[in-house]
């Protein structure tokens, strides 16, 4: 079990948004399938608390259902991602949220990390108190990434240099 802490990582309301969708524009030749949808700005962001935190990232993502751990890492660096996906969470046919889905995650662990949730969906019991929401209209925001520097004690505005501005 990594000592870092966990960001439990959503992709569809998080890396990408109604707002970004509307702006991106025509696909590119060199777009990849992966790349196409997600938006660079957010994935700064992500990146930022990763920096801030020592953060490692267990996708909870349904992207994780299509889409192998290794191609998921590859896209995102390809977008400028520094930080590590570690992961998945289970897919539970019968679960009642994503929370139970995280629960699962965690109980196989030896230690129980500190962790952060980062989803455009709500569905988190029994850790509603560890999520930050996103809005799908906008994504990830830099309050949105202070909030999860803080769920995960990493550096803010108000320690010696901030990494993610508040």
């Amino acid at each position: 079990m990594p000592a870092a802490p966990i960001i439990f990582l959503d992709f569809d309301g998080v890396l990408n948004s109604h707002a970004w969708w509307t702006r991106r524009g025509p696909r590119k030749p060199s777009d990849s399938d992966f790349t196409y949808e997600i938006d660079r700005q957010a994935v700064a962001l992500l990146d930022e608390v990763v920096l801030a935190t020592g953060a490692l990232c267990v996708v909870s993502s349904s992207w994780r259902i299509l889409r192998p751990l290794h191609k998921l890492q590859r896209g995102l660096r390809s977008v400028g991602f520094s930080g590590t996906l570690i992961g998945v969470t289970p897919n539970v046919w019968d679960r009642k949220g994503r929370g139970e889905e995280i629960e699962r995650w965690l109980s196989w662990q030896a230690v129980r990390p500190v962790f952060a949730i980062v989803d455009d969906d709500s569905d988190m019991d029994p850790h509603k108190d560890r999520l930050v929401q996103t809005d799908i209209r906008v994504g990830l925001t830099a309050a949105d990434a202070a909030r999860l520097v803080a769920l995960l004690g990493g550096r803010t505005s108000l320690d010696s240099g901030p990494l993610v501005k508040v």
